[in-house]
């Protein structure tokens, strides 16, 4: 008898322990789509907590789903990895130079990230984002797009960079920076393909 309570007292502390470890945890998840609105599938979604790493992936509808500790200190990174040139066409190469000739000077924001090869925006930014929509743009960039397109160019850890909607994050952000954290919290991206200027 005294075995069988034991067994049942084992039980009922099993239940109870998982429901605290339940309890202080919580599910980031969100939307990714590119600038026009099309779901980005298969971004890797990565927290970095304490030493710990936590990964996500985007389905065919580009949502995800990530775990993560309630009380988490860290960041998180978005990445993704693909065929350098898709997406890239010789009418992106002239747009390019048409923005580095100041032909062209209606650049957004989205369009530097693309265009911005080495990523050498100015001191004068602010949360990853140029002030001048055309800061840190130059012939070097050109160069690096034309290689990429030429498949002479230098291969990119991730071909991708990513920001929020309110256009503060650029390809990570600290989990501090989000406000308290809460179960349900809904966070969406938006993705710019290095070397996709019109967006296709």
């Amino acid at each position: 008898m005294n075995h069988k309570l034991l067994k049942i007292l084992n039980c009922l502390s099993l239940v109870f322990c998982l429901g605290l470890v339940q309890a202080q945890t919580i599910t980031l998840s969100g939307t990714i789509t590119s600038v026009g609105g099309n779901p980005i599938e298969n971004v890797n979604i990565q927290a970095q907590i304490d030493g710990n790493l936590y990964n996500a992936t985007t389905d065919a509808d580009g949502t995800y789903q990530l775990q993560i500790p309630e009380d988490a200190e860290g960041i998180v990174k978005l990445s993704l990895e693909d065929d350098p040139k898709e997406n890239m066409t010789f009418r992106d190469l002239l747009q390019m130079r048409k923005f580095i000739l100041y032909v062209d000077t209606d650049m957004e924001l989205w369009q530097n990230l693309a265009a911005n090869f080495d990523f050498s925006n100015s001191t004068n930014s602010t949360n990853g984002f140029p002030i001048d929509p055309l800061d840190g743009i130059s012939t070097y960039d050109m160069v690096l797009m034309a290689q990429i397109f030429l498949d002479v160019g230098q291969e990119y850890a991730s071909q991708w960079r990513f920001f929020n909607a309110d256009m503060e994050y650029v390809d990570e952000f600290p989990i501090a920076e989000l406000g308290p954290l809460f179960p349900g919290l809904s966070i969406n991206f938006t993705g710019v393909k290095l070397g996709d200027l019109d967006c296709h």
